[in-house]
Parts: C-alpha cells; structure tokens; sequence
C-alpha cells in the first residue's frame, strides 16, 4: 500500500483539478461526465498501484476518486484517463 502524499500537495491538487472544472465549464459548458464514463474512469483506477480502494481515494494524488471521476475536466494524475 502507498502512502497518501502530503496535505500540501493535495490541496495543490484539488486547487488545480478545481480551476480546470471551471474553465471546462466556462469553455465547454458540461461540468459532468456521464454515469458510463464515471464508472469507466473509476475501473481504470482499479487497476493502479496508486488506488486505495478502502477509501476509493488516489495516493498519488490525494484526490477521492468517486468525486473526481465525475468531473468532466478532471483528469487522473498519470494520464491513465
């Protein structure tokens, strides 16, 4: 198991992930993926050393992957969607 990062470092990401949901929305106008891609994106996440899946959280990035998942802008940290 991988230990979560730093306190620092997923506020810097949630800032981030935050900031490009906005935008998306703003540009593009669709601020969720739909239920098909959600689940898609979270049994990509499944697979990957990263994945806490006590917490269905990313240890790379600190994010809690139910959440973000659904963001149409967000994306996982080591592109794997």
């Amino acid at each position: 198991m991988t230990q979560e990062p730093s306190l620092p470092k997923q506020a810097q990401t949630f800032v981030k992930t935050a900031v490009d949901v906005v935008k998306g929305f703003v540009t593009e106008g669709e601020l969720l993926v739909t239920e098909e891609e959600k689940n898609a994106r979270l049994e990509i996440c499944k697979t990957c050393s990263w994945f806490d899946a006590n917490s269905i959280k990313c240890n790379e990035c600190g994010c809690w992957l139910n959440q973000k998942a659904s963001f149409s802008e967000a994306h996982c940290p080591i592109d794997l969607w």
